[in-house]
């Protein structure tokens, strides 16, 4: 099993270090992890928390030693792009210095709020709210083209939602969905099924309609990843979204291999 989306101490919000993770994936029975922290550069039109690494160079260096301490583990360095506009550029130049194996590409900011936060939700109905992500994520993903493996977290937006039918489905927004899933398509990205929102909703992010959706676009391959921020939830779930997976037709998730991601039989 794999877990292809793992933050540690070098995202300002991971609580974990590299080894504790790699003894919790040790210990759920992962044999490859991707080490994806935050790469939010900064826009100054926005205000909230912006995440990046403040030290590339001791990035590397401590996944080079992980590898060495756990050879029994296939550990990935990766990096999670995350789209602002101004940020975007800077965001690329510090993927060129890390030199990644696996890239997530993703959103956490919509007209310059993060979902995460409260006041995304303050003013505005469920469906606005869900909506002005969309268009921003539809919006970001044909950027990702050339430079990212997968779209992560399509329904990001759904994971601190104050509501209590917080899942979003297909055909709740069937053209804003199918618009994002084409340019992933277009971008030549995988989707990403992402744990975490197990934790919170009872489904993952994003859930079956829309994985399926993708299938029937002509999407191939997934990615699988409990987006842990720390020990406990690493390998969250992921064989449930692996089942998700084959549910709704998908066939191949990616890994890496020495050529680069390689799509294998999903378990």
């Amino acid at each position: 099993m794999i877990d292809y989306h793992l933050h540690t101490r070098f995202s300002p919000d991971g609580r974990q270090t590299l080894d504790e993770m790699c003894r919790a994936a040790r210990a759920a029975g992962i044999g490859q992890v991707a080490v994806t922290d935050h790469v939010d550069s900064p826009d100054p039109r926005f205000v909230g928390t912006i995440f990046t690494i403040a030290n590339p160079q001791a990035y590397i260096e401590s996944i080079d030693e992980a590898r060495r301490r756990y050879p029994d583990i296939m550990i990935v360095r990766g990096l999670e792009l995350g789209y602002t506009p101004s940020g975007w550029e800077e965001a690329l130049r510090l993927r060129e210095r890390i030199r990644p194996e696996f890239v997530i590409g993703s959103l956490h900011l919509a007209e310059g709020l993060d979902p995460y936060e409260a006041r995304y939700f303050e003013g505005v109905t469920r469906q606005e709210a869900y909506r002005r992500y969309l268009i921003a994520l539809r919006d970001a993903v044909p950027h990702m083209a050339g430079v990212c493996d997968t779209l992560g977290h399509l329904t990001y937006v759904t994971k601190f939602t104050p509501y209590e039918d917080g899942a979003l489905d297909w055909d709740e927004e069937p053209e804003l969905i199918d618009a994002i899933l084409r340019a992933a398509l277009a971008a030549g990205l995988a989707l990403e099924i992402n744990t975490s929102g197990y934790r919170r909703l009872g489904a993952p992010l994003p859930g079956l309609s829309i994985v399926r959706r993708f299938r029937e676009l002509g999407g191939e391959f997934v990615t699988l990843g409990s987006d842990a921020h720390g020990a406990a939830h690493v390998g969250h779930r992921i064989r449930d979204a692996a089942q998700l997976a084959r549910q709704a037709g998908m066939r191949y998730m990616l890994v890496v291999r020495e050529d680069g991601p390689t799509p294998i039989p999903l378990p």
